[in-house]
């Protein structure tokens, strides 16, 4: 596979999709918040996030021949290749379902101020109703319920030849010169549905996942305090860390890198540098204890359970930890993130090997980090003991696979 970083072709066309889609998104959130700023200053930022000047046009071609197929069929298969790398969470090589449809639109979730259940419902639909598309309907598709680099790029060269006549009506020309409008992909799109899918498919789509976000936004909305908490605990901990370690980078003596130490390990000691999961319950209590971890994994099934079946899979698992990562900060925890999901599923008390999490695997995993202790020289030791409460030291990931990798 084309890694799409060292994938210019790919790249440059993703800055363009960027910046129309950060565009989008702050257009609308201009107008959400517009009440709350004077209009010079919405004058102001709309100019600062303007596209305007842009060439949304892109050769993807890089000076070869459009007329030649071979060298036409290159470029589009690394547009293809790049489409595949970025959204191919598991790195198994193929776009699943959920890959394409949840994982892509999980962010819309995040921000229910922002995105409207309309607006999320309407991309979630659009995704589902272009996968089957794209897997069934283009030059490339094999209906094999996954995608493909090739299909991607049967998908491009679509692009490729779609406009929009002066009646902003969308067609398929015919003619294929190498250059694609970024801004036409959402018309492609919505031309495509409307072309290829019955509108009583249409209705069908759009009623199931329905069904499954209103699960989905239900189920979030029952996530433990508990498990908040221990969030919250964990990213004071983490912004802090953030906080000095870039405060030091700018210090310019060591009087000030130990005045920002000792500001870190102040701040550190009022978050608290353990987690007392029990809510004043008893840890030796077998029952007490057990759910009080259950309510933990509980919590990590549903943050991280994008389609709402009740299970974590591998692909829902690294777009949740991996999300928001830079390139090097995901070549760093993709690795991590993955050996610890299989210790997890095959290597712990409740683990099924089944190839998805569950809560009660989960919860073995919080117990494990309750008996993980870090000595004075920050090596692991797995004590034996639980008393409910988890150390900010042992909360370490690497350190947890160093003990239960096989």
């Amino acid at each position: 596979m084309t890694n799409p970083i060292n994938n210019s072709t790919f790249k440059n066309m993703e800055t363009l999709y960027n910046l129309q889609r950060n565009e989008k998104y702050y257009t609308k959130w201009i107008e959400r918040e517009k009440d709350s700023f004077y209009q010079d200053e919405i004058d102001w930022f709309k100019n600062s996030i303007s596209t305007e000047g842009i060439n949304f046009d892109y050769n993807f071609m890089e000076g070869k021949d459009p007329n030649n197929q071979k060298e036409y069929d290159e470029q589009t298969l690394l547009l293809g290749q790049g489409q595949l790398a970025e959204l191919d969470t598991n790195q198994d090589g193929e776009i699943s379902f959920d890959e394409y449809v949840y994982d892509q639109n999980a962010y819309m979730l995040e921000d229910p101020e922002l995105y409207t259940k309309e607006d999320v419902l309407e991309a979630h639909t659009n995704s589902a109703l272009l996968f089957s598309i794209i897997d069934n309907g283009m030059g490339n598709s094999d209906s094999s319920g996954t995608l493909s680099a090739e299909e991607f790029a049967s998908f491009y060269k679509n692009l490729d030849q779609f406009a929009v006549d002066e009646n902003s009506q969308g067609y398929l020309t015919g003619e294929f010169d190498g250059v694609v409008n970024v801004k036409n992909t959402d018309n492609m799109i919505s031309f495509l549905i409307d072309n290829l899918v019955p509108q009583s498919l249409q209705d069908q789509e759009k009623n199931l996942l329905d069904q499954i976000l209103t699960l989905k936004n239900m189920e979030k909305q029952q996530v433990s305090q508990l498990y908040k908490n221990m969030i919250n605990w964990q990213q004071q901990h983490t912004d802090a860390i953030n906080n000095a370690l870039e405060a030091s980078y700018l210090a310019e003596t060591d009087a000030q890198k130990d005045e920002i130490a000792q500001q870190y390990n102040d701040e550190a000691t009022k978050i608290g540098y353990e987690f007392d999961f029990m809510e004043g319950k008893d840890p030796n209590n077998k029952e007490e204890y057990n759910e009080q971890t259950l309510k933990l994994g509980q919590g990590d099934v549903i943050s991280m359970d994008t389609n709402g079946d009740g299970e974590v899979s591998y692909e829902e698992y690294l777009n949740y930890e991996l999300n928001g990562l830079t390139e090097e900060e995901y070549e760093i925890a993709r690795p991590i993130a993955g050996e610890l999901f299989h210790i997890i599923d095959e290597n712990l008390e409740n683990s099924d090997f089944s190839g998805t999490l569950s809560a009660k695997e989960f919860a073995s995993f919080y117990k494990n980090l309750d008996q993980l202790k870090i000595d004075e020289n920050f090596q692991g030791q797995l004590t034996g003991e639980f008393d409910g409460k988890l150390n900010i030291d042992s909360v370490d990931m690497i350190t947890f696979i160093e003990q239960f990798a096989n």
